[in-house]
């Protein structure tokens, strides 16, 4: 089935990343299309889309996409097809919406297979540090602690504290990052 479809700078930067990151593990070079159906297959993990929805995601690097890249020919295979069609089915009960487009539905499972494979990327590369860390159950973690602290203690030294815990949270995202 071939796919042409209007996406937004962020999907055609998505598909660029996961398209690097398919060949650098694989060694094969991949059309769209064939990064689409690979993110299909690595976003079936998914149980809560509104999570992938409201999660924000940081790329490895930066595109610069051209107008063309905005509406893509994809040639994908029906049960690629049918997921994105039960998916824009799914998604507006999720969200909240009357409806969503099939580049909405793209970018989500584009998304979701990101968020999947960096973790995949920054355990290989932090194998030499020990074990690997689940990095939003971190961040989860000094969040709670930002807001017990909120409520126990006075202004001036909570203030202090959520600072201190904030720096350690940018620090935890710096050492996470790919060079």
């Amino acid at each position: 089935m071939n796919y042409q479809v209007r996406i937004s700078i962020e999907t055609a930067k998505l598909i660029e990343e996961l398209k690097h990151m398919y060949e650098d593990r694989t060694g094969i070079s991949m059309t769209k299309g064939n990064v689409l159906m690979q993110a299909f297959n690595d976003s079936e993990w998914v149980n809560d889309w509104k999570g992938i929805f409201d999660s924000k995601i940081k790329l490895l690097n930066d595109y610069e996409i051209k107008e063309g890249a905005l509406r893509p020919k994809l040639q994908v295979s029906n049960e690629v097809e049918m997921g994105i069609q039960t998916l824009k089915k799914e998604l507006p009960k999720v969200l909240g919406v009357r409806s969503v487009t099939i580049g909405v539905c793209i970018r989500l499972i584009l998304k979701a297979a990101f968020m999947k494979n960096i973790e995949d990327v920054k355990g290989r590369s932090n194998k030499n540090k020990g074990q690997r860390i689940d990095i939003q159950a971190l961040k989860n973690i000094i969040n709670k602690y930002k807001e017990k602290i909120e409520l126990e203690y006075d202004e001036e030294f909570s203030n202090t504290v959520i600072k201190l815990l904030s720096d350690i949270e940018t620090e935890v995202d710096k050492s996470c990052e790919i060079q």
